[in-house]
């Protein structure tokens, strides 16, 4: 991968949810580009960059579930940039250093992912975002009980924060 300075990397979303679920056969259109939504081979969900969301809707959705590892490395003037990226459920990739940059350390990344059956209702509770599919097919009542039922279902704890 070409170096980015740390500043300015944006994690791919379409990576991660390949590493989540397995390969990515499409993505479906979200309520807000916050978050992206994909159908991947064993199954699908949102992956979300928490620097994308407010404190108060990050204490809803709790600690971030997934985590980068990034190779961090300095040029001359010592500043950082973004040399490697390891996806912790795939296979070890390996990176070179160019001779510009001293490699500094391994860094974690946090990420949001949300699965389709359970924790989609995470997502939606803290920030109202959704399918545009899902938006469109039903009222915002039928939808918000949904999202209630899903939760004291499967993640109560997220009603109490």
């Amino acid at each position: 991968m070409k170096a980015i300075e740390i500043a300015k990397f944006k994690p791919n979303k379409r990576s991660i949810a390949r590493d989540m679920w397995g390969s990515v056969g499409g993505s479906i259109k979200t309520t807000s580009r916050k978050a992206s939504y994909y159908h991947c081979s064993s199954h699908s969900g949102y992956v979300c960059n928490p620097k994308d969301f407010t404190q108060r809707q990050c204490e809803v959705m709790g600690e971030p579930n997934y985590q980068l590892n990034l190779a961090i490395a300095t040029d001359k003037h010592g500043i950082e940039y973004v040399v490697g990226v390891d996806y912790p459920y795939s296979p070890s990739r390996s990176f070179k250093v160019s001779c510009a940059y001293a490699f500094k350390e391994w860094r974690e990344y946090p990420m949001y992912v949300f699965e389709e059956d359970c924790n989609w209702a995470i997502l939606t509770y803290a920030t109202g975002i959704d399918l545009v599919e899902r938006v469109n097919k039903v009222s915002n009542e039928e939808r918000n009980s949904w999202v209630i039922e899903t939760l004291e279902h499967y993640n109560p704890q997220v009603l109490k924060r």
